[in-house]
């Protein structure tokens, strides 16, 4: 696979969650957790708010 085709495969196929803190330390849980959204092209207010839902 070219470079980007493998970044979008990654970005389509592949999730994980840091065990350590390699968090954006300016952004919030939900913040964090809506980055990936923003890849996907997902309007920021609207990642943010599904992110939200995940912590319920």
């Amino acid at each position: 696979m070219s470079t980007d085709a493998l970044a979008s495969f990654r970005l389509r196929k592949i999730g994980f969650t840091f065990q350590d803190f390699h968090l954006f330390p300016h952004l919030d849980f939900a913040q964090n957790v809506a980055v990936p959204l923003i890849l996907h092209y997902f309007p920021w207010n609207k990642a943010v708010e599904d992110a939200k839902l995940l912590r319920a």
